[in-house]
């Protein structure tokens, strides 16, 4: 019932935002001569919460399905391979971005067009990248998995949003007690915060003005802070937002992994197209660059997941901390270096600091490609590994901690002899190693 609840009411808000943004664009259409960027950031954003929408749908439908029925099993999830997917990847991503590069430029056509490339572009890896992971390992009945996407999509980016916002007042607030000791520098706070109040909502107009400020070493050290460590062990704790709500279900390492894969799927998805819904002439490069986020945050949180269901099934809680901190690790290296790559050339030219900025933008371009790679393998090999562990009867992994075991319906025990080293058993006396 709470699923069924919380997955309506989420639905009903995203089409609600979604029609409410619309509007805006038809008014910021006709304003600007059916042309213009308001209007295309506008139509962005409202399909990109109509799509959100319509991804938290299935939840609430099998949700309402198990209460309608509670007797009757819901259907097996398909097996899905990773050949059609990854075809249908290479087939449209490249030509997707060429043709959406060109319709960015062009105001007359961008909002039209461009929403629905957005969409699709920013999905389509992302679905990709659950699909190759997921393939081979169960990860309960539909009603479950798209109860936890659905938490990733919706539930844990507000919740989110919420805790960052709260750390970022009171770094802020400590930022201003420390301001308070110098008049320069208060004077400068206040000047800037008048001109904000009078600006437009340009972000490139903002940008603008927090510029001196931004130029300061100690404000780049926070940011730094703030991007590379709060903000990762935020997100990564909240993240399996869906496994926590399964906390007492006791589930499977393996199933941990799924929910992971699954609930840091959506929060990729909220993410990336949030970040691509500005559009403009760099819609094609942020939308390329965002995919290497989205394998970041679905490697991470299907990690947090496994040892999630190592800690709740087997009591492995040391390893549940040690993942974490990989996860924290992984995640505070990439915000780093991605800061860093545009934040290092905004330094202040008295700064004391001896720097060379183009090096460190060049190093950190590199580092995030090598980590990109590194995460993509890393992703891949670990649930080739769950998938190889996973051809083993459950019985037969219970049989290695010294557990006595039986056939399944469909095994003889001669099979089972030879899958654990008795090539020859008998079946009246059946041997276990």
């Amino acid at each position: 019932m709470l699923q069924l609840a919380l997955s309506l009411l989420a639905a009903l808000s995203q089409f609600f935002l979604a029609g409410l943004l619309a509007l805006v664009g038809v008014f910021q259409l006709i304003q600007g001569g059916f042309r213009g960027l308001d209007a295309t950031q506008s139509f962005l954003m409202a399909a990109s919460l109509l799509l959100t929408g319509i991804l938290v749908l299935p939840s609430a439908w099998y949700a309402m399905r198990r209460l309608a029925h509670p007797d009757e099993p819901l259907p097996a999830p398909r097996k899905v391979g990773w050949f059609l997917p990854t075809l249908l990847l290479v087939a449209f991503l490249p030509p997707a971005l060429i043709f959406g590069n060109l319709i960015a430029r062009n105001d007359r056509i961008a909002w039209l067009l461009l929403p629905v490339l957005n969409v699709l572009v920013t999905g389509l890896p992302i679905a990709w990248l659950v699909f190759i992971s997921k393939r081979g390992l169960p990860g309960g009945s539909l009603q479950r998995q798209w109860g936890i996407f659905a938490s990733g999509l919706v539930l844990g980016p507000s919740i989110i949003l919420g805790v960052e916002l709260l750390a970022l007042i009171g770094i802020a607030m400590i930022g201003i007690l420390i301001a308070s000791t110098n008049q320069e520098l208060l004077q400068e706070l206040s000047l800037i915060a008048s001109r904000l109040e009078y600006a437009q909502t340009n972000p490139q107009e903002w940008l603008n003005i927090l510029t001196p400020l931004i130029k300061r070493p100690a404000v780049i050290a926070g940011i730094l802070a703030f991007g590379a460590v709060i903000v990762p062990l935020i997100e990564e704790a909240l993240k399996p937002i869906g496994l926590w709500l399964l906390a007492g279900r006791r589930l499977t390492p393996v199933e941990g992994f799924v929910g992971g894969l699954l609930s840091g799927a959506g929060f990729a998805l909220f993410e990336n197209l949030g970040n691509t819904s500005i559009g403009g002439e760099t819609w094609a490069a942020l939308a390329g660059a965002r995919i290497a986020t989205a394998l970041l945050h679905i490697l991470a949180t299907s990690l947090t997941g496994w040892a999630l269901g190592h800690a709740w099934s087997r009591g492995r809680y040391f390893r549940l901390a040690f993942i974490y901190a990989l996860a924290v690790t992984l995640h505070g290296v990439w915000n780093g270096l991605g800061i860093a790559s545009f934040l290092v050339a905004e330094l202040s030219p008295n700064s004391t600091l001896l720097l060379d900025v183009e090096m460190i933008t060049g190093l950190s371009l590199i580092g995030l490609s090598l980590l990109t790679g590194f995460n993509f393998a890393f992703l891949l090999t670990f649930a080739r590994g769950l998938r190889h562990k996973q051809r083993l009867p459950d019985r037969l992994q219970a049989a290695s901690t010294g557990e006595i075991v039986l056939p399944s319906e469909d095994q003889s025990i001669n099979q089972i002899g030879y899958l654990t080293g008795n090539k020859e058993i008998d079946p009246d006396q059946p041997k276990l190693t």
